[in-house]
């Protein structure tokens, strides 16, 4: 026996709406029932629940029973944004302290489950101790979020960052120095250390 099957995926999210393709479900003589095996996507989103209806139709050889529908809910796998596993990590960790070069402050939001999310959407702010200028959050788009800092002057400077109206768990040091130039150029080995 073969029937035709009609497949649809209700996702009504902001992003799109999913629709599965019809198929077909062949059943040997003799046979009651069989299963449709339905591939499904993880993705990285923090969505609700989706479900999938699928239908028998046009029965070839023989007839449909009373079941010929059914619903199955997809729960998602995907878990919110948490301060507590989100990353802070600074690149490089030292700079010159005169304010051109630059350290790159990149914050991974990641789930309760330790995941890294892959979208990005959140409001994230970062701020730093001392003297150094922090410049504005970039949101990357994939889950993380980027700002460089630079200084002038000699110091240690530890790198906050606040989203959903928490501050993460995590911070990022960078430290401002004066260069082997510097010293020679000041002949004064105290600013160097």
């Amino acid at each position: 026996m073969v029937m035709k099957t009609k497949c649809g995926l209700q996702k009504y999210t902001d992003r799109c709406s999913d629709t599965l393709t019809n198929g077909t479900a062949t059943l040997a003589a003799g046979s009651t029932s069989t299963s449709i095996v339905l591939a499904i996507a993880e993705d990285a989103l923090d969505e609700t629940n989706e479900t999938v209806a699928v239908a028998l139709a046009n029965p070839i050889n023989a007839s449909l029973g009373m079941n010929i529908a059914h619903t199955h809910t997809i729960t998602d796998g995907d878990g919110a944004p948490t301060v507590a596993n989100s990353t802070l990590t600074a690149s490089p960790t030292s700079v010159a302290a005169y304010g051109v070069t630059t350290s790159t402050i990149t914050m991974q939001a990641k789930d309760a489950n330790n995941n890294n999310l892959s979208v990005g959407g959140l409001t994230v702010t970062m701020s730093e101790s001392g003297s150094a200028t922090l410049f504005s959050v970039t949101d990357v788009g994939d889950g993380t979020y980027t700002a460089t800092i630079t200084s002038n002057t000699v110091e240690s400077v530890t790198v906050t960052a606040v989203f959903g109206g928490a501050n993460l768990t995590d911070t990022a040091d960078v430290v401002c120095c004066y260069t082997l130039w510097h010293c020679q150029h000041w002949r004064s080995i105290l600013e160097c250390v």
